[in-house]
């Protein structure tokens, strides 16, 4: 086999694990995150060949590097242009990746529990696992290390109210910010509910209680 024959094989292989690759992700529900290890769990590629396939499509924009291992397919819409993955989407990604927990926190938990219509430039989450930081088109978003309370929270919504709760403080919650956040509250189921409030502090165990005994 001559060198020209050896290389067009080679090119060939990468061509057919990049079609398969990219049928893989065509196939994937929309938001979902992909890393490298997603194309090699089966043993059908080794990892250097499913990166380099990775990067031939970021290269010809069919995907969007999000950080160092991580890709996504990205909308377009004619007034934002490039439509980025949701923190929510890559939070999820992360902690399939490292078999981690991740709960909103800050000003992101404020915003995303419905207590204020403010939508903070930056994007903060309590994880079991290590520090990570990730850059989002022009925004970031911080996955910071905790432990014990703050990630052992069993319900969806019970832990992201609790942390907008907690984001707020005792002093500067409005009414408004009490009643919406009992609204929010009554859709957790009251097992999880009342499992989560009982690690929480008392003011916030007060809110709780208004929304189980309403």
């Amino acid at each position: 086999m001559t060198i020209e024959q050896i290389a067009a094989k080679k090119a060939e292989k990468a061509k057919n694990i990049e079609t398969v690759i990219w049928e893989k992700i065509q196939a994937a529900p929309v938001g979902q995150l992909f890393f490298i290890d997603d194309f090699i769990v089966d043993g059908a590629f080794k990892y250097k060949a499913a990166a380099k396939s990775l990067e031939r499509l970021v290269s010809k924009a069919k995907l969007k590097r999000i950080d160092r291992g991580m890709y996504a397919i990205t909308g377009y819409d004619p007034i934002s242009k490039e439509v980025l993955p949701r923190p929510q989407d890559i939070a999820k990604a992360v902690c399939r990746k490292y078999n981690v927990r991740a709960v909103p926190a800050g000003k992101w938990a404020v915003y995303l529990a419905g207590l204020s219509t403010q939508h903070p430039g930056f994007t903060e989450y309590l994880t079991s696992g290590k520090n990570r930081r990730f850059h989002i088109g022009k925004s970031s978003m911080l996955f910071r290390s905790s432990s014990g309370k703050n990630v052992a929270c069993i319900g969806q919504v019970s832990s992201l109210v609790i942390q907008a709760l907690k984001a707020i403080g005792p002093e500067k919650i409005t009414l408004d910010q009490v009643r919406l956040a009992v609204l929010q509250l009554r859709k957790e189921s009251p097992y999880a509910l009342e499992h989560d409030i009982s690690l929480a502090t008392e003011w916030i165990r007060v809110i709780g209680r208004m929304a189980l005994n309403g």
